[in-house]
């Protein structure tokens, strides 16, 4: 190896630790995090009807083993003066709720979309008619290649 390729050595290796640095040190990550535990809401928080919802928390307690007063409360409460419809609808309350109070239980999942044109190009949340380009990546890379091709031309014959 003679002196001019040490010197394109030492070039792309720089650019290289730059563009790790642009990337990981000022947020140019090509992946996307997705917490699966920040989207789901409480299906009882529309249910305004206090009685009914009441009725629906008791039903899904009382599925959960962990309310038994009476095994019959349904009947002595006003579940058989509700009709069709509104028996659907409350086992419908019922069944999202215990999908929720699942979803709830369970651990929190950590899943990463990869976006690699989020290397060079950052769009913000907040303001996305102004992205963010990272021109210092984009000139390292530009020097890698460049240190590639100079490290093969002036090899040693």
């Amino acid at each position: 190896m003679n002196d001019k390729q040490k010197v394109f050595t030492m070039i792309g290796v720089g650019s290289f630790v730059v563009f790790l640095i642009t990337i990981f040190g000022l947020g140019f990550l090509p992946y996307t995090v997705y917490h699966s535990k920040g989207y789901k809401s409480d299906p009882l928080m529309y249910l305004f009807n206090t009685k009914m919802r009441d009725m629906v928390e008791r039903e899904v307690k009382y599925q959960y083993d962990s309310y038994k007063p009476d095994k019959d409360y349904r009947v002595t409460h006003f579940y058989k003066f509700l009709d069709d419809g509104e028996k659907i609808l409350f086992d419908r309350y019922v069944d999202d709720a215990i999908e929720y109070k699942k979803w709830k239980q369970s651990s929190s999942k950590k899943s990463y979309h990869l976006n690699p044109k989020q290397i060079f190009k950052l769009i913000p949340m907040t303001n996305p008619d102004l992205p963010k380009i990272n021109w210092l990546g984009i000139i390292s890379i530009f020097n890698i290649a460049f240190s590639a091709t100079g490290f093969i031309l002036f090899r040693d014959k």
